[in-house]
């Protein structure tokens, strides 16, 4: 038996609660039956929140537990199932078939007909169970403690808790703490089967998608003569008319020797694993030949060897101490998952406990009389699927099959299970069924998987504590002072690290675009900026020597009505001066002339050059991409310079050539050979000031490794003085970076922000937007999942929702550039021409200023809708 305490702690109370021992599904059905019964019950889950990043999930068959399921959960919650189906847009049918495929050949072996068959995602359902539980997370189970007075029990966790009540239920899944703590962890180790698999999960391409879910909507199992076993599945369909967002789930499984698993163990990675599926996976008929043939190499592929644990057996019977502890679910029983029988006897468990508890005069009658149910079912199952390895599993070819019933261990009536025998009619009409939907997937129809349903429910997985708590900020800009905001409005500790010896009133103007604008919003910096913003009405395109319009796009209406959140103009400082009034007030700590000399990214922890040393939970980096990065990565140079300078308006308005300019408040765009021209207005502290920005070839103007100097006014008037007259113009040579291929550091500890992660030309006036977007995604994410424990997922969570849109954004400022900055000649005469032929903004411009597809898709991203569909 397992080494279990017997300590003396104080009495229960009258009501003391159920202890579940983990929140998976069992544990959750049973407490949300025990709170329906209006018994005491908490639960405690050792992982930080209900769906971790990089976290397994995967999808299970539920049929004849449903009713019992709905029997312990609340109205509300049975009216969600539907949810969280892998694709809720598909309704269940009161009969479905499972098909059986021949591996080999893809002929039909047998269809046998399951009532109300659900396929649910393991991880909506557990979101949906979670409803008005007390949960405590992130609660590692230590030791069990039986108080003397043989009806109390004390459940004692890592982090010292000691919690005491009348009954603990171990649900803790197949790796179970309270059967080792029970048997020891010799006889409660799970039997090893001489079975392997290898799970996959991937999107594709429309047209394959349409193509692999042509076979079955739903899903499809495959006995291969040769001994192996498939199935083939949808794990997620979030909207029915994208089949290149649907998610399948599909897996082999093959005989394997232990002493080959432990070879294979050894020796074996992912890369491996992949390519050992896919061999076997040539031998298979549709659609797993090319579900695995399209899997590009990378994916993640999910192995592991067979294993049950028979609670019937003599030599695994536990000990509960007078009705004081018991098992549930996979911790009482694990079993192979062929048969999809997994969920159904864990929710039968649930549904006995519940039951029993709620109607036996004691606690100790209940449990003996749930254990006795609960062992003969499940061992019954156990016994069962190991006699019948994966490839037997429809015992019979479909020659037979009008003698041929899926065979069930218990009976059936019990089990609200009727599976029906199957016919050489049913055969047939599944036959055609199957080639009508693959012909059309073969024309691209997508009717021919789903039906027309309205979007699915989505679930959001979030937690309200708060475990990665001390975060240090390296830069005091923009993105810096963002991302430090966001944090703190969602509890965090922030202290920002400072290289300047102080703020100063610093910069030119810049622009806030509406998917910018929409952050610093819902963040509440709007009250201390919007006095200075200004928004344009327009995007003018203008002749660099004439001055002569080109093209106009609107840019204030669409922003507001359009996309949701204005356009702004503002001067750097006064948006750098409100982020930073916003950011103490919410509590961030700044310290300045603080500059950074080395890293711990391992703690993390940096030290300043005074010796001061900062520890917290994550270092945010905006400020030290070569310490990220491991190695100098000195800027790209674009062959491009800027001049910039930022005036009085007032002091222009007196000439009349410029009344238009100095005015009226727009985006005025020259567009010349090899350069370009900027200006709009702006709202300073107690002035209206305008702001100019002129970028140009850099060859010859600036050393090589010069980045910036102050310009004089002669060599500005010497680059433009044939461009319009209107234009004045200041000096800073220009840089941009190449796409980096991580944010993250190696040690999970330690990432990018904003221009250290990203830093761009700004011929589209996006990397002050990019930034701000970087704040919103990794303060979301550090909420949505706040454990230390994930923190490396999550970071590369952050990086991989970042990385491509950055990317793609650079990329397009520079074909930007290069269509606003051609050469006067012929090419250049063919898109003035163009632009005059085609004013404002219109599908497939071919300025993506003006582009609906491209403006809809930089403008319209919302971060915390982004944030939302994350699972």
């Amino acid at each position: 038996m397992g080494d279990v305490a017997e300590y003396c702690w104080a009495p229960p109370t009258i009501g003391d609660p159920v202890l579940i021992i983990g929140a998976g599904c069992t544990g959750l059905s049973i407490a949300q039956g025990l709170k329906k019964a209006g018994i005491p019950v908490i639960v405690f889950e050792k992982n930080a929140a209900v769906y971790c990043p990089g976290e397994r999930d995967w999808n299970m068959g539920l049929h004849w537990a449903l009713p019992i399921l709905k029997s312990l959960i609340p109205d509300s919650a049975t009216a969600q199932l539907q949810s969280v189906q892998v694709d809720p847009n598909t309704p269940t049918k009161p009969i479905d078939t499972l098909a059986f495929l021949n591996g080999q050949t893809g002929e039909l072996m047998n269809a046998p007909e399951i009532p109300n068959f659900h396929r649910l995602r393991r991880s909506k359902l557990r979101a949906l169970l979670c409803q008005d539980l007390d949960i405590r997370w992130n609660t590692r189970l230590r030791d069990i403690v039986f108080e003397h007075d043989g009806k109390s029990v004390t459940a004692v966790f890592e982090d010292g808790q000691h919690i005491t009540g009348k009954l603990v239920i171990g649900a803790d899944g197949t790796r179970s703490r309270v059967r080792s703590k029970l048997l020891g962890a010799d006889v409660a180790a799970s039997v090893r089967l001489p079975y392997s698999a290898t799970f996959v999960q991937a999107k594709y391409t429309r047209e394959k998608a349409l193509f692999l879910r042509s076979f079955h909507p739903l899903y499809l199992a495959s006995p291969h003569p040769s001994g192996l076993f498939a199935f083939f599945g949808l794990q997620d369909a979030p909207e029915m008319d994208k089949p290149e967002g649907w998610t399948f789930f599909f897996y082999i499984s093959w005989p394997s020797s232990l002493e080959r698993q432990d070879e294979e163990a050894a020796k074996f990675g992912n890369k491996e694993r992949l390519a050992q599926v896919k061999e076997l996976a040539k031998g298979f008929t549709e659609p797993w030949k090319s579900a695995f043939e399209w899997v590009p190499e990378g994916q993640p592929a999910w192995h592991f060897g067979l294993t049950v644990w028979d609670p019937s057996l003599p030599e695994h019977q536990w000990d509960t101490r007078n009705g004081r502890v018991t098992l549930a679910g996979d911790a009482a029983h694990p079993m192979t998952y062929q048969r999809g029988q997994g969920l159904n006897h864990s929710i039968s468990d649930a549904g006995t406990l519940v039951k029993l508890l709620s109607t036996q005069p004691n606690v100790s009658s209940a449990i003996e009389k749930y254990e006795i149910e609960m062992k003969n079912r499940a061992g019954d199952e156990i016994r069962y699927s190991r006699e019948h390895p994966p490839a037997r599993v429809t015992h019979r070819p479909v020659k037979n099959c009008q003698e041929q019933q899926l065979s069930c261990p218990v009976d059936p009536a019990r089990r609200n299970c009727k599976l029906s025998r199957v016919n050489s009619s049913d055969i047939e009409k599944e036959r055609e069924e199957l080639k009508r939907r693959q012909a059309k997937a073969k024309n691209n129809d997508i009717s021919a998987s789903v039906e027309d349903l309205p979007s699915s429910v989505k679930l959001e997985t979030r937690r309200e504590d708060h475990l990665c708590k001390r975060n240090d900020v390296i830069g005091c800009g923009l993105a810096g002072l963002t991302v430090s905001i966001a944090l703190s409005k969602s509890g965090h500790q922030v202290s920002i690290v400072e290289s300047a010896p102080s703020m100063l009133y610093i910069g030119a103007g810049i622009q806030i675009t509406p998917n910018s604008s929409r952050i610093l919003r819902k963040l509440g910096v709007d009250k201390y900026i919007e006095k200075y913003c200004v928004e344009p009405v327009d995007l003018r395109m203008m002749r660099w020597r004439t001055g002569k319009i080109l093209v106009e796009t609107p840019l204030k209406e669409p922003a507001n009505t359009q996309y949701g959140s204005p356009y702004w103009h503002i001067h750097r400082a006064d948006l750098h001066r409100g982020l930073l009034v916003a950011a103490t007030e919410l509590g961030c700590k700044l310290y300045l002339d603080h500059r950074v000399v080395s890293i711990d990214a391992s703690k993390p922890s940096l030290v300043t050059k005074s010796g001061k040393i900062f520890e917290g939970d994550l270092i945010i980096a905006s400020d030290a991409r070569e310490v990220v990065r491991g190695k100098p990565e000195p800027p790209t140079p674009t062959g491009q310079m800027a001049y910039r300078v930022t005036m009085p308006a007032k002091a222009l308005k007196h000439i009349p050539e410029l009344e238009e300019i100095v005015t009226v408040p727009r985006n005025n765009h020259w567009l010349g050979p090899n350069g370009t021209v900027l200006s709009y207005l702006l709202e300073g502290v107690d002035k209206t000031l305008i702001n100019f920005v002129f970028t140009c070839d850099a060859e010859g103007w600036l050393p090589e490794g010069v980045d910036q100097r102050p310009g004089k006014m002669e060599d500005v008037r010497n680059r433009f003085r044939d461009w319009d007259p209107r234009i004045s113009i200041m000096l800073e040579h220009l840089f941009t970076h190449e796409p980096l291929p991580g944010w993250v550091h190696e040690a999970g500890k330690l990432c990018l922000i904003g221009d250290s992660a990203h830093a761009m030309t700004p011929y589209l006036a996006q990397g002050a937007a990019m930034g701000i977007e970087d704040s919103a995604i990794l303060a979301g994410l550090l909420e949505k999942y706040p454990s230390v424990d994930i923190l490396h997922q999550t970071l590369q969570i952050y990086e991989e929702m970042r990385l491509d849109r950055t990317t793609k954004v650079a990329s397009a400022s520079i074909n930007s550039r290069n269509f606003t900055q051609l050469p006067d000649g012929p090419e250049q005469q063919e898109r003035d021409e163009y632009l005059l032929a085609h004013p404002g903004i219109q599908s497939g411009h071919k300025n993506i200023r003006s582009q609906t597809e491209f403006l809809d898709w930089l403008f319209g991203y919302d971060a915390y809708k982004v944030l939302e569909e994350v699972r």
